[in-house]
């Protein structure tokens, strides 16, 4: 082999090195700018996660209640009959229904997406 071809041979070498760094390059920085491959925390202002006891409140009637770990007070729209037990811990997530209104106006209301018993 020839010494021009040796370095063409060099030279393709030194190409595909140089496109495979700024293929690197350019994952990591699109990597970075989405804030790499976890997911993110929602930041929705109306959904809620929370763990909290549920509580009978004798108001209108009585009704079941639920006080977050962070005395947030919630009127759940949709507690299950299973959850409606004094002094249950309990994990939930819902979200604010600001545009609703009930006559106990106790708490924020919620309406219920998951609930889980501790």
């Amino acid at each position: 082999m020839n010494a021009a071809a040796r370095g063409r041979r060099r030279a393709r070498r030194a190409l595909s090195l140089l496109v495979s760094i700024a293929f690197l390059a350019a994952s990591v920085l699109a990597l970075a700018s989405f804030g790499g491959c976890r997911e993110k925390e929602p930041t929705d202002p109306d959904l809620v996660r929370a763990t909290g006891t549920v509580t009978y409140i004798d108001l209108e009637g009585g009704f079941y209640g639920i006080v977050a770990d962070d005395g947030k007070r919630y009127d759940p729209l949709n507690l299950e009959p299973g959850h409606r037990v004094n002094g249950k811990r309990i994990r939930f997530e819902g979200r604010l229904q600001r545009d609703r209104m009930t006559t106990r106006q106790w708490g924020q209301v919620i309406e219920l997406s998951s609930v889980e018993s501790l």
